[in-house]
This record gives structure tokens, sequence and C-alpha cells, in this order.
């Protein structure tokens, strides 16, 4: 009896250390869209782009190489006037709003063509780059979020 009542009482917590050491390996085998290894970064022979190796690396590449230009708007908001995000051949509405000062927080916004609103967490500082038709929104130089129809969504966790 002692036994069943010590099975009982102990297999909760051997189910939530399980589920909690899954979600610790999940975390920690986040990887990049292996396309943004190959062309960004030029490796050709990887088969997982690991997050905790290569995001911040391909953020900079991204950053350097294929950063989108904006126009200035007032109080701290910038137009990108030339992205269609949604592939549909017409222009998007997207904007980044920032607030003032070294630790300001900036949102992206973004109204598609068929009428559909995106909108960013808070974010530290970003900006948005366009590479192989796909958009991306760097955060921090070092934090790299997609941002499609589905949403801005980060890729590592």
């Amino acid at each position: 009896m002692l036994k069943i009542l010590l099975t009982l009482l102990l297999f909760p917590s051997f189910i939530i250390a399980m589920f909690c050491n899954s979600a610790l390996t999940h975390a920690q085998e986040s990887t990049l869209p292996i396309e943004l290894c190959h062309k960004v970064l030029n490796l050709k022979n990887v088969q997982k782009c690991d997050c905790k190796k290569n995001e911040e690396a391909v953020a900079k590449k991204l950053y350097n190489n294929f950063v989108l230009e904006g126009g200035d708007l007032a109080g701290g908001d910038t137009a990108f006037p030339t992205v269609d995000i949604d592939a549909d051949g017409k222009i998007d509405t997207v904007m980044r709003s920032c607030g003032n000062g070294i630790d300001a927080s900036c949102y992206v916004f973004s109204v598609l063509s068929s009428g559909q609103k995106l909108t960013s967490q808070e974010l530290g500082i970003v900006s948005l780059a366009m590479f192989d038709k796909r958009m991306y929104v760097i955060e921090n130089m070092k934090n790299i979020y997609s941002f499609d129809v589905n949403g801005i969504k980060r890729f590592c966790i």
C-alpha cells in the first residue's frame, strides 16, 4: 500500500520533470531557416542553422547588406513605401515607430493590400531587411524575426 501511495505521489513530479526537460531541450535546439545560413552566411554544408551559433551573425549580415531605407515621418516614425510583404504585387503599408532615447522601444505595423493588419510586440531598436523576397525584422542587431502574412515571429527563442 505504501509503495502505491509513493508511486502516485511521485508520478506527477516525474511527468512535470519530463515536460520541463523536454521544453528546455526544444529551446536549446531552436534553429533558423537553413536558407539563411546557406545564402546569407555562405555556409554550404550545414544541415542545421543553430540559433546560438548563427543568429547574431545572420542579423548583422542582413543589416549590413539588405536593410531597407525608410522615409522619416513626424514623432520618430518611419515609413517603408516600397514593400510587398504578401507577394501579391501590390505595395503594403509598413511603418516602424520608436520612442526617444537610447533604450527606446519600437513597434512595427503593417496594413497589407488585402486589408490584413499586423503589429509587432514591443521590441528594442529595430531595422527592416528584405532578403530573397522575404521581410525580416532585426532587433538590437542580434535577434531575427520573420515578417509575413502570418505575423511577426521570432525565429530563435
